[in-house]
């Protein structure tokens, strides 16, 4: 393992000093700036010069590139062996409610002339349809993913905003037709009587 790391070592500062070397060999020296030409302007009068005169600052050396830091592998950095998490329980569906009993019978209602159905036939199958009627509410129930939003849910929410914009295009004129439609037919009925 040190052999390698060695290696690897050896090849990472020999890159580097490669790259220097032909970097340093393609880096052109700058040309000097060429000096503008002085304008001409009256020579103003001699001014006495001072007897000390400072000595120019040297221009700062350029600085060396930085390194790149080699990371060194130590036996410190190897991360200890983690024991097996232990295997999530598997999902179990919750269970189910209690169905809710039946509501009671209501008293039979009589039967209007135009019916098909007997009062007690009627009753059974309202019954009968209001027990699949809550069914179908319990399936639907059924969460996605962790259980928190149903796909009912999923579909309300993205169709609350398209069917407001249809409702909104299109009731106003639906409601005046049907009203009209219900006054025209009130109006025949009338004057046939």
């Amino acid at each position: 393992m040190e052999d390698i790391l060695a290696s690897i070592r050896k090849i990472l500062s020999e890159d580097e000093e490669e790259e220097a070397k032909q970097q340093a060999a393609q880096a052109p020296e700058p040309e000097p700036e060429p000096e503008p030409e002085p304008e001409w302007e009256p020579e103003p009068e001699p001014e006495p010069e001072p007897a000390w005169e400072p000595e120019p600052e040297p221009e700062p050396e350029p600085e060396p590139e930085p390194e790149d830091d080699v990371l060194e592998l130590t036996d410190d950095m190897l991360l200890p062996d983690e024991p097996e998490p232990e295997p999530e329980p598997a999902w179990e569906p919750e269970p189910e409610p209690a169905p809710a009993p039946p509501p009671p019978h209501p008293a039979p209602r009589p039967a209007s002339p135009d019916s098909l159905l007997s009062p007690r036939a009627a009753d059974s199958s309202a019954t009968a349809l209001a027990e699949l009627s809550a069914a179908v509410a319990r399936g639907r129930a059924l969460g996605l993913g962790a259980g928190h939003t149903t796909l009912e849910e999923i579909v309300k929410e993205l169709l609350r905003p398209i069917l407001k914009e249809w409702l909104d295009n299109h009731l106003p004129g639906m409601v005046e037709r049907m009203v009209r439609q219900e006054m025209e037919r009130l109006v025949n009925r009338a004057e046939n009587q």
